[in-house]
């Protein structure tokens, strides 16, 4: 007996020959949360986010000498990797920070943790930053 794709079989109750590509199933989707808008801390620095599945990208709105582009992927349902490119506007000298975020049990809060960056321009290798931002 010969095996055809897309063959419909039916025994056992199954349905085999239909397939949904595990990418666009329900089962293969995991569950992100939601970092779109606009989040503040409390010194005032703005974030931006978009999101497309469970990565996004981001800018700081309201650094007019510095210009700060992230970009991020989560790898669970709360916590991601995040790159940031920080660019001084004066000097045009460029850096890349490395981070966490991570979003709290309470809502509409998360917590970015820079934990160095690559060394170039005014932050040193082992530059830290720990900071709750609010979603507004």
């Amino acid at each position: 007996m010969k095996n055809f794709f897309g063959l419909l079989i039916v025994s056992s109750g199954l349905l085999l020959g239909s397939f949904v590509p595990i990418q666009e199933s329900a089962i293969a989707q995991k569950a992100c949360p939601d970092a779109s808008g606009y989040w503040k801390r409390p010194n005032g620095l703005i974030v931006n986010y978009t999101q497309k599945g469970c990565t996004f990208e981001g800018t700081v709105t309201n650094t007019p000498t510095i210009f700060h582009k992230i970009t991020g992927v989560f790898y669970d349902n709360r916590t991601a990797d995040v790159v940031i490119s920080r660019t001084n506007l004066s000097s045009g000298c460029q850096t890349l920070l490395y981070a966490t975020l991570t979003f709290l049990s309470v809502p509409n809060l998360y917590r970015w943790v820079i934990y160095g960056t690559d060394g170039k321009c005014e932050l040193s290798e082992d530059y830290t930053e720990d900071d709750v931002f609010t979603k507004l």
